[in-house]
């Protein structure tokens, strides 16, 4: 698992699909396809919203940090 340090959503509405784009602390970027709106939110209020998230490139999962239990 690596963390994310940057990210940047691309959408494309008329095409119902868009990409994320990471940055991660390896000094590698990765991109992930987006396939709906709910997606992007999804993403777009995790990465935003979690101090770690970690991406897995062999599986491409992003994953956050652990969190205590009642933390907002």
């Amino acid at each position: 698992m690596i963390k994310i340090e940057q990210y940047s959503l691309s959408y494309r509405p008329d095409e119902d699909s868009g990409m994320v784009h990471l940055a991660l602390a390896n000094g590698e970027g990765a991109n992930l396809p987006i396939s709906s709106p709910s997606e992007a939110q999804f993403l777009l209020y995790l990465l935003k919203n979690d101090d770690d998230v970690f991406f897995d490139p062999k599986h491409r999962l992003i994953s956050t940090g652990i969190e205590g239990m009642g933390e907002e």
